[in-house]
């Protein structure tokens, strides 16, 4: 009876030993690394399974989800498609041909930022320009504000000579200024353009009419309302 006993503990043995074998994980890749390849793409490299007879391949995962299989001969992946400015967690675990996988190490990484917003829209077109005062010398205008998408930062005034070929200007962070250093007895045609930081200009406001500019002493002569926030210049085209 003994002696049977033994005999089935050995026909059993191999067979124990063979389960043991395919249940047994494979062991993980090391050392990951991950560096961004740019603004959609991260690279993740390894350090190879030591499992070398088992191995066959290694499966990479991004955020929990596998997203490809590689050769065992491979130690690195490329992650394309990304957002730009984000980060990623990682992972790599290692497979033989009976289906059985190592542990699965992960990894974090953040591609490069995202490319500075371009801004090509510019400011809607003031309105209400009109008139409020002439000299002998200057005009003082005044309008209702523009809107922008990030902001409006300034307004420029123009009176143009026509037939002089001259034209008077002056900026503003408002929405008055006063045009000075006009020559007098010239009729001007006016406008403003308003602009934003990334230099996008409006269409222009136009007066529908233009602006007479009398000498001392002429008619219509007015008083003058300077606006302290003008800085006035002169353009001659």
């Amino acid at each position: 009876m003994p002696f049977r006993i033994a005999v089935v503990f050995l026909a059993f043995a191999p067979l124990a030993a063979a389960s043991a074998a395919v249940l047994e994980p494979l062991r993980p890749p090391t050392k990951l690394h991950v560096v961004a390849g740019g603004r959609t793409s991260l690279r993740l490299s390894w350090k190879a399974s030591s499992d070398k007879a088992r191995l066959t391949g290694y499966d990479v995962y991004r955020s929990g989800r596998r997203v490809a299989s590689v050769g065992k001969a491979s130690t690195s992946y490329i992650f394309r498609g990304l957002r730009c400015g984000t980060s990623y967690v990682v992972g790599v675990a290692a497979h033989d041909d009976r289906g059985a996988t190592s542990r699965r190490p992960t990894a974090r990484g953040r591609t490069t930022l995202c490319p500075a917003r371009i801004d090509t829209q510019g400011p809607t077109a003031p309105t209400n320009l009109h008139v409020t005062a002439t000299t002998s010398s200057s005009v003082s205008l005044a309008w209702e504000a523009s809107t922008d998408n990030v902001g409006v930062t300034r307004y420029v005034a123009v009176a143009t000579w026509v037939m002089g070929l001259m034209s008077f200007g002056a900026t503003t962070t408002g929405t008055d200024v006063t045009i000075s250093g006009l020559p007098c007895n010239v009729v001007y045609a006016v406008s403003v353009v308003a602009y934003d930081a990334a230099g996008n200009g409006s269409a222009p406001a136009l007066l529908p009419t233009g602006v007479g500019i009398p000498c001392p002493g002429g008619a219509g002569q007015t008083s003058s309302r300077a606006s302290s926030r003008s800085s006035p210049s002169r353009v001659t085209r």
